[in-house]
């Protein structure tokens, strides 16, 4: 800061400032008197120049002029000023503008008063300075150095600041109880030489940006420098008659902002651009509890996703529009009804229209299995159905079930030994049936009349009736009814003594007698065929059923190949066959023919031949019966036990090993994994690897 005496020099520099010429280099021979500085009071300034010169002068910081004051006595200095001045000579050119800077800082500090100190305090610069400022200790400082007013808000005090220019320097220190000193002023003037000539633009920030802003917020405008801002909201260019920024802006719709500043000496910031969408999103609305089926009254709730969105709704199935009731409270609903809402939010955006139907039942479900009570071929495999959304439970030992029961969860409920199934519904209304009771009788294991070949097997049946072979004809056994019927010879039937039976895959039975083979249809009678209509043997000793639906007969002569009603082919020995009596028939599932004979096993496949003895690993050479299993397991019985053959290794089994007989009669694998075994001396299930007898009816 300047305090000595102005001194007296050449011009060292000019510059031409708005068409003045104007300097800080001393070169006048006016003196004034006090020197510029810092006084703590009022002076009086006064000028000495020669009494023929005109002296112009201002004390607001402009430039003089020929209409400003002329000096004429002491000038009177009661605050921070700066002294502008000029002079004019007799017979000589206007002088240029100096200039001089008196600060006023009257009162001594407390030295217990919150009071922030700017270091240098003030004054006429020459070149750029460094300001610091200090306050009680713990206190932080607030300022600015544009001349607005500072807040808690304002840039904080950190560490020295730099100017060049005229700067007002505005702050106040807050401690940490809150206690708050008064704002406080400072100006800082640079000599006219040394002030940097500004040609540059403020620039202009938006707060928050696009991109940060979360709605409700209001957007800052800021420049870096002391600037006038002016903005357009529409969108539009901003011009000097646009809105002139104040406070911060509060958006109530979606906005596209257009914004530049002007500074103090007339620099224009290019036009700056922020478009906010705000919220376009409409509110989303849930109705608890939700649509559905309900046996008491319910109280509907409406829920929006913002919480200033307004719900309109009908109750009458209706679209709602801003005209509709407004939802306030929960709406009671007992009768079947459908509520229609939407929700629009304060932006305006409203969401489609949502609809909610409740419907009111007091009748409890009811339950139905898909097979009536009676008799059945095991297994017996019961489902059940009720009410969608209901709940069964169910009990198989008889007891009467309740809440605690097995839940039904949509299985078969497998019977193998007969049983009866109680059960009720109960849904989600709480309505409960009546608990219901089915039970089920069972057929019980696969039996055969050792004369002449008398068969009772499972897969003969249709699941409604099972035919029986004896050795005078057919029994039909209506299952349920328990009705029967007798067909024989009289009826249509070839021969009277039936060997064997079998169903194709359309259902039509197949009888092989003593005399031939039948075909038999419902309403149609039977088709017959014998040895002079093409069969290799008179006798019809085995069958079995091929992929494609064709029938293997076998006789004493070797097998015949039937399709419809054509005998296809016979295979006897001379085709490979490795014996002509073909005992017994089975097929598996890729189509392999296998022939049970009384010298050993024929399988036949693609035209090829593959034959097993006692010497591959057969128990005994005849064959009586052949059966696969659902894991494509081979079981021969035979006069001296069973032998297994799972296409790799052999295994039998006798007496030792369980069996009640080592004369096995028939082998009937079912649907469940078991396999079923006649013998003479009684029937025996192997089930998982143990042999379970049966009781014979």
């Amino acid at each position: 800061m300047t305090s000595g005496p102005l001194r007296t020099s050449i011009l060292f520099s000019a510059i031409i400032l708005f068409g003045v010429i104007v300097s800080s280099a001393i070169a006048s021979e006016i003196k004034l008197s006090p020197d510029p500085g810092q006084y703590r009071d009022n002076i009086r300034v006064s000028m000495g120049f020669p009494e023929n010169w005109v002296v112009y002068y201002t004390l607001d910081g402009s430039n003089p002029t020929i209409n400003s004051s002329i000096y004429s006595a002491p000038i009177n200095i009661e605050e921070d000023t700066v002294l502008r001045y000029f002079e004019i000579k007799p017979e000589s050119s206007r002088g240029i503008i100096k200039e001089a800077f008196y600060g006023i800082s009257r009162d001594d500090p407390d030295e217990d008063e919150l009071r922030t100190i700017a270091d240098p305090p003030g004054g006429v610069f020459s070149g750029r300075i460094s300001v610091s400022m200090t306050s009680r200790d713990g206190a932080t400082i607030y300022y600015t150095i544009d001349g607005s007013e500072p807040t808690t808000e304002s840039p904080v005090y950190t560490a020295p600041m730099l100017l060049a220019n005229d700067t007002v320097l505005r702050f106040f220190s807050m401690d940490r109880t809150g206690e708050r000193e008064p704002v406080r002023e400072v100006l800082y003037t640079f000599r006219l030489t040394d002030k940097l000539l500004d040609t540059t633009p403020p620039t202009i920030v938006i707060d928050p940006t696009p991109e940060r802003y979360i709605g409700d917020e209001r957007i800052k405008l800021r420049s870096d420098e002391e600037s006038t801002i002016y903005y357009t909201l529409d969108g539009t260019e901003p011009t000097e008659n646009s809105f002139r920024y104040t406070d911060p802006i509060l958006l109530e719709k979606k906005s596209v902002i257009k914004f530049f500043g002007i500074d103090s000496m007339g620099n224009r910031s290019s036009v700056g651009s922020a478009e906010y969408i705000l919220d376009v999103t409409p509110p989303s609305t849930i109705a608890t509890p939700p649509t559905g089926l309900y046996k008491l009254p319910q109280n509907v709730t409406l829920s929006a996703s913002e919480d200033d969105a307004v719900i309109y709704y009908t109750l009458h199935g209706s679209d709602p529009t801003e005209g509709s009731s407004i939802y306030k409270d929960a709406i009671a609903v007992k009768n079947d009804t459908v509520i229609k809402y939407f929700a629009v939010d304060k932006y305006g955006n409203a969401e489609s229209v949502n609809t909610s139907e409740y419907l009111f039942d007091d009748t409890p479900p009811v339950t139905r299995p898909n097979l009536p009570a009676g008799e059945y071929f095991p297994p017996v495999s019961v489902l059940l159905s009720t009410e969608p959304g209901s709940v069964i439970r169910y009990t198989i030992d008889g007891s009467d079930p309740d809440l605690g029961s097995p839940l039904y969860t949509g299985d078969d409920i497998v019977f193998r030994k007969g049983g009866t199934l109680k059960f009720f519904a109960v849904d989600q209304e709480g309505n409960r049936e009546s608990i219901q009771e089915y039970t089920y009788n069972l057929f019980k294991g696969v039996w055969r009349k050792y004369a002449r070949g008398v068969f009772l097997i499972p897969s003969a049946t249709d699941g409604k009736v099972f035919w029986m072979g004896t050795d005078t004809g057919l029994i039909r056994y209506q299952v349920g009814s328990g009705s029967r019927k007798f067909i024989g010879e009289r009826e249509g039937l070839l021969g009277s003594e039936i060997n064997d039976l079998v169903l194709d895959e359309n259902g039509i039975l197949w009888v092989a007698s003593d005399l031939g083979l039948n075909r038999y249809v419902d309403d149609e009678g039977f088709m017959r065929f014998d040895h002079e209509g093409g069969l290799p043997g008179r006798a019809v000793l085995s069958m079995g059923v091929d992929t494609d639906n064709t029938i293997w007969a076998g006789t004493m002569e070797g097998v015949a190949q039937i399709k419809g009603d054509i005998i296809l082919q016979i295979l006897t020995e001379k085709d490979g066959l490795i014996d002509n009596a073909v005992l017994s028939v089975a097929v598996d599932a890729l189509g392999n023919k296998w022939f049970g004979t009384s010298k050993g096993l024929s399988m036949y496949a693609d035209g090829k031949w593959n034959h097993y003895t006692k010497a591959d690993g057969l128990i005994h050479n005849e064959v009586r019966t052949v059966a696969v299993d659902s894991t494509w397991n081979i079981w021969i019985g035979t006069p001296r036990g069973i032998s297994v053959y799972d296409g790799a290794d052999w295994k039998s089994y006798t007496r030792k090993d369980g069996l009640p007989s080592n004369s096995i009669v028939l082998i009937t694998p079912d649907p469940d994994g078991d396999v079923w075994i006649a013998t003479r001396a009684g029937v025996i299930r192997f089930s998982a690897g143990e042999w379970i007898m049966e009781e014979s009816p």
